[in-house]
């Protein structure tokens, strides 16, 4: 009796310490996993963070262009506006605004005729040189003849 007293003593002794055996493997398991899951949340938070700055950077960087393009914008209409201004004055010769059209020429055609150097025409009416040149020298063979 004593013998198999001590058998189910050992026996239940046996089972109590698998029985912590399996639980402490079991509990290992679940530390090991949970810190895999503590590591991959801990990945995933940082890739979280690298692109909410990345977003940050790109969304900074589109309004800086925003902002680029509506100056651009501003001075294209400014340069649009200063052109048709130009266009309603006329030609310039240098800074100077200058004549055009059939008036111009019967101008600078009297004032050919009455001896006026080429040089005079290009700056007085915005003619070329060889423009200046042609016609005085056409209204000098004009008067020689003549």
């Amino acid at each position: 009796m004593i013998i198999n007293e001590t058998l189910l003593l050992i026996t239940e002794n046996a089972i109590v310490v698998s029985s912590i055996l399996i639980l402490t493997l079991g509990l290992g398991l679940v530390a090991l996993r949970s810190f895999r899951v503590t590591k991959q949340v801990s990945a995933l938070a940082n890739e979280v963070a690298r692109l909410e700055d990345l977003l940050h950077a790109q969304s900074t960087g589109m309004n800086g262009m925003g902002d680029s393009l509506q100056h651009l914008h501003a001075q294209h209409q400014a340069l649009f506006y200063q052109l048709e201004q130009l266009e309603q004055v006329g030609p310039f010769v240098g800074d100077v605004p200058v004549a055009s059209g059939p008036q111009v020429y019967s101008q600078a055609i009297n004032l050919a005729v009455d001896g006026i150097e080429p040089k005079e025409l290009t700056e007085r009416f915005g003619l070329s040189r060889g423009e200046a040149e042609l016609m005085v020298s056409f209204h000098q063979l004009g008067d020689r003849a003549a």
